[in-house]
């Protein structure tokens, strides 16, 4: 399951937009891998997300593929998934399901952007 989040979650955000946006979806990413660390299991199911740091070039391409592929609808909805990561809390022992939960709806959010910015995206990050 970790991996499949971790799939979904580097394919749907790198559709974070142009310039900023890009570098903002791979700082969440990173943000959220940190605040999950402190969760009390072992993860036994492998529902917490994994740190996924875009190199330079990936951000660069994620960048051209937003500028060629993504409407201004489609940079809105992985905007609002990257402020849905930013705004996790800690993972601690009391919030740890609902961390887990929390997480997976940002990360789903960022499915709603048109199958072509889906497929430039997720095709630049590679």
């Amino acid at each position: 399951m970790k991996k499949i989040f971790g799939a979904v979650a580097v394919a749907a955000l790198a559709l974070t937009g142009c310039g900023n946006l890009c570098e903002d979806m791979s700082e969440a990413l990173v943000s959220s891998a940190e605040k999950s660390q402190s969760c009390p299991s072992s993860d036994p199911d492998e529902t917490l997300p994994g740190g996924f740091k875009f190199t330079d070039a990936q951000i660069n391409k994620c960048s051209e593929a937003i500028d060629k592929s993504c409407t201004s609808d489609d940079k809105k909805v992985i905007e609002n998934a990257v402020d849905c990561l930013n705004d996790l809390p800690k993972c601690t022992a009391a919030n740890e399901k609902s961390f887990q939960t929390s997480y997976g709806v940002c990360i789903l959010g960022a499915i709603g952007v048109s199958e072509a910015c889906g497929n430039a995206l997720g095709a630049s990050i590679q």
